[in-house]
């Protein structure tokens, strides 16, 4: 699903005439430094936030507005996020157990997508995505008794359970230390060319911008900087700003 940005302008979280335009099937991440726009950008595009002004497309539809459970969109949190009382297998299926529940509470009229939404489906999907996730062997196990990257990809899998056509990543990584950090890049990586996905990562790190993303966007105090591949924003960074950041 391709996204634009028209004109996003946020009083509270400093977001001003934001312009951008990603194409589907892209993975792009904004980076920049604390307090310059990144997690609230995200959040305005999943429908947590609503912009003071300007306007949000998908797939060329107005979704400015659009209620969140209409976008079409999985969210991963920097802090798991996961219900502390359910296994694995229960997180990641409560997604498709919620549409379910919403679906029949609408009464007869609503079709369930088919078999979809149906006891053999849900099992179905859930095994899947154990299986894409590494996580087949901890379907049983609850969340403290998991590590913090099997716990992010329960996240992941959770976020994936409901089919999105956009994946928005509020810093996965950045409470796992490096080693892990690094295995679940190139894990992400590798789910990013299996998956028809359109995916915005918000991250500190440079690094993992530059090896996992597409593309990048910089961000300073509510601004866009620069947009451009990491070769890109390497060897012609636009400002002095974005060529101090680079080599920090």
């Amino acid at each position: 699903m391709s996204i634009l940005i028209e004109n996003i302008s946020k009083n509270f979280g400093r977001l001003s005439q934001i312009n951008l335009e990603i194409p589907t099937g892209s993975l792009v991440a904004l980076i920049g430094p604390s307090g310059s726009g990144k997690s609230t950008l995200l959040r305005t595009l999943a429908g947590f936030e609503k912009p003071d002004s300007g306007r949000i497309w998908f797939q060329g539809r107005n979704s400015t507005f659009l209620p969140i459970h209409q976008r079409e969109i999985g969210f991963v949190f920097q802090d798991y996020a996961l219900f502390p009382k359910y296994t694995v297998y229960d997180n990641i299926a409560f997604g498709l157990k919620i549409q379910k529940k919403t679906a029949k509470a609408k009464g007869p009229k609503v079709s369930l997508r088919g078999s979809s939404l149906l006891p053999h489906f849900i099992q179905a999907q859930v095994d899947e995505l154990l299986y894409l996730t590494q996580l087949e062997n901890f379907a049983t196990f609850y969340p403290h008794e998991l590590s913090g990257g099997q716990k992010q990809r329960v996240g992941f899998a959770r976020a994936l359970a409901i089919e999105p056509k956009i994946l928005l990543l509020d810093e996965p990584f950045g409470a796992l230390d490096v080693q892990v950090r690094k295995s679940l890049r190139v894990w992400l990586g590798n789910l990013h060319e299996k998956l028809p996905l359109t995916s915005i990562l918000v991250t500190h790190d440079l690094e993992e911008a530059m090896e996992i993303a597409d593309e990048i966007v910089i961000l300073k105090q509510g601004r866009i900087e620069q947009v451009g591949t990491a070769e890109e924003i390497y060897e012609y960074p636009g400002t002095d700003f974005v060529r101090n950041f680079i080599n920090c």
